[in-house]
């Protein structure tokens, strides 16, 4: 089995996985939430793995999906 690296964008992923769990059980959500939450879950894996993929020697990937996390929200902000 290969070795599990655990990367920004695992950890956001599960955050926002765990958030949209809790929304699920304890309040009522709109379906359009649990529809945006799911996209925004499945882009983050894709995402992910592709940056594992072209990015598959580089020790610093830290910092890239980082940058790509923080870019993200800045841009989703600025378009609010």
């Amino acid at each position: 089995m290969s070795q599990l690296r655990i990367t920004p964008l695992n950890i956001s992923c599960s955050i926002v996985l765990a958030w949209l769990l809790w929304r699920i059980c304890f309040e009522v959500i709109a379906w359009k939430w649990i529809v945006y939450s799911l996209i925004l879950i499945v882009m983050m894996v894709i995402t992910d793995l592709v940056f594992r993929f072209f990015l598959m020697k580089m020790k610093r990937i830290w910092f890239i999906e980082c940058g790509f996390i923080l870019f993200t929200v800045l841009l989703v902000w600025l378009m609010s």
